[in-house]
């Protein structure tokens, strides 16, 4: 009974950060925009790389508000893998390495957590758990998984399980 309470909590938690990601989507789409990620990949225009952000910001929100947010295979997943995996294997064809891509998408988290906090600011348990569902289906989450991952931006467009996602 506690198992399937936690997992109904767990997934009411989600669904409010989803909810929080469309809701934020644009701002976090601009904080995007400035950060080195996407400063280096999309240097035509500034609103390319808030298009590309908002892309990924909604394949998140899709995949928390489906509460599929340890699901790496869950579908909004995938979305958020080929936009990533585009962007880091341009960052390596202009001769970054994996462990300076990674640190560029870990640098994406900061943008999104620092306004999740700033909406669960009254500090109530069940606010804490959605603060970390949260912060854990942001890019950059999982950045451990990057250097000592398989993948390589030099071999392969998609990261695949390097993609951050969930999981504190």
């Amino acid at each position: 009974m506690a198992d399937h309470q936690a997992a109904v909590q767990q997934e009411s938690a989600a669904k409010e950060v989803g909810e929080f990601l469309r809701s934020r989507r644009e701002q976090i789409a601009q904080r995007w925009a400035d950060e080195a990620l996407f400063r280096t990949v999309f240097t035509v225009s500034r609103d390319e790389a808030v298009e590309a952000g908002r892309a990924v910001v909604e394949a998140l929100a899709a995949v928390a508000a489906a509460g599929r947010v340890e699901d790496l295979g869950a579908a909004g997943f995938a979305t958020v893998r080929d936009q990533l995996g585009r962007m880091a294997a341009s960052r390596a064809r202009t001769g970054a390495t994996s462990a300076q891509i990674a640190d560029e998408v870990a640098a994406l988290r900061p943008a999104a957590s620092e306004l999740l906090s700033a909406d669960l600011a009254d500090g109530s348990r069940e606010r804490a758990k959605v603060s970390c569902t949260g912060r854990c289906a942001t890019p950059g989450a999982r950045r451990s998984r990057w250097p000592g991952s398989t993948w390589s931006p030099t071999t392969s467009t998609s990261p695949g399980s390097a993609t951050s996602g969930p999981g504190c």
